[in-house]
């Protein structure tokens, strides 16, 4: 009846009549009858005559969830193929046939996968029924993955209820098409063939051909070489993307391809859950972790000083601890997310990178499993460590750990790109999340102007860091040498600001003076104007000697230095109930004055020269910032900030020390009043104290939270002033990779997977030999990622770099090059998971609100062949003859996979004897090991067993080289000569049945015609011409 449940299953018993119903158990339908209650919905799962699918689904007699009886009429009001009750279940209109209005019937629309009760499944702008009809997917947004939704591409301008539901509108989730009328492929990524995706083209996805801010058109060939090289599809730089799900881990990590997929786990917890996955790279040596983590803190600062703690002694020690801020790709929030570097050492001394990944994660969870295996980790000692700490909600925190060998690293730069690109925040995503591939076309701009001012401690207890001020100078000058960066660099004392207490030494100090200002009396340099020689900047740091003022001042000196007031709580205004406030009278830039404690009373003000200030900017002077240059400040201290007062644990609370921070930070963000989200805004850093340390030798218990919260709040970053010569210069490196992408015009338009990213350009670089064996003076194909000779990226700023030999000759001004890389697509708009909201399988909707069922119904490594998944019930149920059963098969619907098997009878209607079994292969009787009794008759090879189970012989015998004039004898088995040699003899040729000949022989004489004679040799045979 092509019900699509074979006859024999609907009569059960086959006794040939339909047994009464059993709605409580197995019971029979009619096999002459597709629909056996007439009520429109065929028996079993396929649709056929005047019915459609279907009843019993899973073909297994019962009343399965989610089915209704084919014994007992079901009315399908609407006739879109589902029944009333069905329909209830849903939640759709029995009285509708299509309850969405997407032009898709309900009935249709389970049987596809799509969600019955919205317009648009998959919220890409196109309603269901219109990706039908485009032969788009309507559960993927993106059909061709080339970053541009199937709606955006087709002209979508997500209009509510005809296009899209109000639900994908309210989510942010249906992107309007800024240009209707120009339209792409949705089923191609690259619409005009010309090698760079649709969607990299489009730089920002919008459907608008953008040609001012640099796109390329989509629906034409216009891509130069740059784009070719860097973006083509053949040239893009892949990822692995190690998905975890997002019931207890929610993440993706995006695993660069160096390391082997065999060494990526599944970690979980002491509990059996999976948090999250652990990596390594036998080759280069590297570890990292990613994982979901309660951390105490509250925010990413305190939190990664948090983990730094537990980390310091649990099962090692840490060293040279650093820190920045930032903001995620995907932040609900600014500064959502902070990177901390150190030095790690195990607590063993000679555990491998495998084992110490390991040994951390074990102190951070509980009972964790799918570890490293440690096979191939061979690499022990001290480790560098990379640290990520993001926190999505308040209750949501993932964690990022990479480490490799110190030693072996400091002059690998594979290494620590390994490291960052795990864990400087690119690398992670939600599950749920999508990819797309961007290009962005730059040209080479002039190199760009930073002036960077130094604020050195020149206090007593600098005594035994001075080392560290000079390494820090040395470090930064030699790094900058090969940056793009035009930069020069000035150096502050923390006591400038106390120079106007006494007017003699605004008169000895003349800072247009190359060599400086000198500190009346000892003749120390408080003040060296901007310079770009190593040589002028070390000989002034060597003469700033450690007999300044006690009251280490950062801030106030910069605020000098740029004539500007700073005004507000903890610096002109008393702090409530703490009596505290400090620095300049009334918020003078310069100067300290007795009735802010702790300083002495008396204090007067003598007017600062004419032009002290660095402010208002202008070029060609060492004393002014220039007018397009950014300014980079860089605290080196081992004091507390004291700019508002003598801030110790035993006079006030952390949050009065901290109070007057916020209006620095003010101050720092529009240093010199312009206002310019730029120019104006200070890039700060510092080489200091960390909080909680005693670094001076001064006494006193300092608490050193003022400068890790202004940099907290600025995103700079904070190095460890005891650290080595090596150590400090790392910390530098990671100052000046910060403040030279701050100033590079050469900023991505989307957040990128960094270790995707790859930069290709038709510019002419400083030494196209050391560079890149792909570099020419036409360009290059591929810039190595390298601070030494290459590009970097930073993802702080976003934006791309170049340094030494790969740095664009300054005439290719104007110089076409392209970066492409992978971005994140945001697809899962709650931060706490995907399915925080439904009942597994289901999981969450594009749309951000329903529930649906996923298209494998949550089967852990997927459906098999012959199954399919059931959206009604969201179970895997068999697909119809099992997706396709060969020759003589049967689908088994009781089978768990739903297999295609041989039926029992192996097609002959009758059971199989004894003696045979079915060949699986052919599903036709074969004999069974052993059918035959006893051993062949005589014991000759060319006895087989037959497919009756009797001894049969084989037609040569089982002798391969039986000749043409022998036979096999059947009864024997035997090879003997056949008596007219199988009458192969002709012409004057008789048979030899002789056993030992078996041949055709030529006879002994012949009558032949007059005039010829019988020649009876072998080689003639035959009457020849006499």
């Amino acid at each position: 009846d092509d019900d699509g449940t074979n006859d024999g299953t609907e009569d059960r018993d086959r006794d040939g009549a339909v047994d009464a119903p059993n709605p409580t158990g197995v019971q029979e339908t009619d096999p002459r009858v597709a629909d056996t209650d007439g009520d429109g919905l065929c028996d079993g799962p396929a649709s056929a005559g005047g019915c459609t699918a279907g009843e019993d689904l899973n073909r297994n007699g019962r009343i399965d969830a989610g089915e209704t009886d084919p014994r007992v009429p079901d009315v399908d009001t609407d006739g879109d193929g589902l029944s009333d009750p069905q329909e209830a279940l849903i939640g759709t209109n029995p009285n509708a046939a299509d309850t969405d209005g997407d032009g898709v019937a309900d009935g249709l629309e389970v049987q596809r996968g799509t969600d019955p009760l919205s317009v648009d499944t998959d919220c890409d702008g196109l309603n269901d029924g219109q990706e039908a009809a485009l032969q788009t997917s309507p559960v993927d947004r993106d059909s061709d993955d080339d970053g541009i939704t199937d709606g955006v591409e087709s002209g979508t301008i997500c209009t509510a209820g005809s296009q899209t539901a109000q639900s994908c509108i309210d989510a942010g989730l249906c992107q309007a098409d800024a240009d209707p009328g120009s339209t792409t492929d949705p089923r191609n990524a690259d619409t005009d063939g010309d090698q760079v995706p649709d969607g990299a083209e489009d730089g920002n996805q919008d459907g608008y051909y953008d040609a001012a801010a640099g796109e390329l058109n989509p629906n034409v060939d216009d891509v130069g070489q740059a784009e070719v090289d860097a973006c083509g599809l053949e040239n893009l730089r892949e990822v692995t993307l190690v998905q975890r799900p997002d019931d207890t881990a929610d993440l993706i990590l995006a695993v660069p391809q160096e390391f082997p997929v065999g060494r990526i786990t599944e970690l979980r917890n002491g509990a059996g859950e999976q948090i999250g996955a652990m990596v390594f790279d036998p080759v280069d040596q590297v570890a990292g972790v990613a994982m979901k983590l309660a951390l105490a803190g509250g925010d990413p600062t305190a939190e990664i000083n948090d983990l730094r703690a537990t980390l310091d002694g649990a099962v090692g020690s840490v060293a040279a601890f650093s820190s920045q801020t930032f903001t995620s790709w995907d932040a609900g929030s600014a500064n959502n997310a902070a990177i901390g570097r150190a030095e790690w050492t195990d607590a063993n001394g000679g555990d491998t990178v495998a084992k110490s990944m390991n040994d951390i994660v074990q102190a951070l969870v509980a009972g964790a499993t799918g570890l490293l295996d440690t096979s191939g980790s061979t690499e022990s000692g001290s480790m560098r460590m990379q640290i990520e700490v993001l926190d999505r909600s308040a209750s949501s925190t993932v964690v990022v750990i990479a480490m490799t060998q110190l030693a072996a690293s400091n002059g690998d730069e594979t290494r620590l790109f390994s490291i960052d690109n795990l864990a400087n925040g690119t690398a992670v995503a939600q599950f749920g999340d999508d990819t797309g591939v961007q290009c962005d076309r730059f040209q080479v701009e002039a190199r760009q102007e930073v002036d960077f001012l130094l604020v050195v401690d020149n206090s007593g207890s600098m005594d035994n860091e001075q080392t560290a001020v000079a390494n820090a100078a040395d470090a930064l000058t030699a790094q900058l040498g090969a940056s793009t960066v035009d930069f020069r660099i000035a150096v502050v004392t923390t006591d400038l600001d106390e120079a106007p207490n006494n007017s003699a030494t605004w008169t000895a100090c003349t800072l247009g003076d190359p060599g400086g200002c000198n500190q009346t009396g000892d003749g120390a340099k408080i003040y060296c104007p901007f310079t770009t020689s190593s040589a002028t900047l070390r000989s002034c740091i060597d003469q700033m000697n450690t007999n300044g003022s006690g009251e280490e001042n950062g801030l106030r000196p910069v605020a000098c230095l740029m004539g500007r007031t700073v005004t507000g709580p903890g610096i002109n205004q008393d702090l409530s109930g703490s009596g505290e406030r400090g620095g300049a009278a009334d918020g003078e830039p310069c100067g300290r004055d007795g009735d802010r404690a702790p300083y002495p009373a008396g204090n007067t003000y003598a007017a600062a020269p004419a032009g002290f200030a660095m402010l208002p900017r202008a070029d060609g002077s060492a004393t002014r910032i220039r007018t397009g240059a950014q300014l980079a400040v860089i605290f080196i201290t081992d004091a507390n900030e004291q700019s508002d007062g003598r801030y110790t644990a035993g006079t006030v609370t952390e949050a009065v020390a901290t109070h007057s921070i916020p209006s620095w930070s003010g101050f720092l963000q529009n240093f010199d009043g312009g206002g310019d989200a730029t120019l104006s805004r200070a890039l700060v850093h510092g080489i200091v104290c960390p909080a909680g340390a005693g670094c001076t030798d001064e006494g006193g218990n300092y608490e050193n939270t003022r400068y890790r919260t202004l940099l907290a709040a600025l995103g700079g970053v904070e190095a460890d002033i005891r650290g080595s010569a090596q150590q400090i210069a790392d910390g530098v490196a990671l100052m000046l990779q910060q403040t030279v992408a701050q100033a590079s015009p050469y900023a991505l338009q989307k957040p990128p997977i960094s270790s995707t990213i790859k930069v290709a350009g038709e510019f002419e670089v400083e030494n196209t030999a050391q560079c890149s064996a792909t570099c020419t003076a036409a360009g290059c194909s591929d810039i190595p990622r390298s601070r030494v000779n290459g590009f970097d990226y930073d993802g702080t700023t976003n934006s791309v770099s170049f340094f030494g030999a790969c740095r664009p000759k300054s005439t290719e001004v104007g110089v076409p090059f392209a970066v492409s890389y992978k971005y994140w697509i945001e697809d899962s708009p709650n931060p706490d998971g995907n399915n925080a909201q439904c009942t597994p399988p289901l999981v969450l909707a594009p749309n951000g609100t329903d529930c649906i069922c996923p298209s494998d119904c949550g089967v852990a490594g997927g459906l098999s062949p012959g199954q399919t998944c059931n959206a009604t019930t969201c179970e895997p149920e068999c697909l119809p003859d099992c997706g396709g059963c060969g020759s003589g098969q049967v689908c088994n619907t009781g089978s768990p996979t739903c297999a295609c098997e041989c039926p029992a009878d192996c097609n002959t209607g009758a059971p199989l004897p004894p003696s045979q079994v079915c060949d699986p292969a052919t599903c036709t009787p074969v004999c069974a090991p052993g059918g035959c009794t006893g051993s062949p008759p005589n014991g000759n090879p060319g006895w087989f067993c037959g497919a009756d189970c009797e001894w049969e012989c084989a037609a040569d015998c089982g002798d391969p080289t039986m000749s043409a004039t022998e036979r096999c004898n059947q009864t024997t088995c035997q090879v003997e000569c056949a008596s007219d040699c199988n009458a192969t003899c002709s012409g004057y040729t008789e048979c030899n049945s002789d056993p030992a000949i078996c041949a055709c022989e030529c006879v002994e004489s012949a009558t032949c015609a007059p005039g010829y004679t019988f020649n009876p040799d072998e080689a003639v045979c035959d009457c020849a011409c006499d």
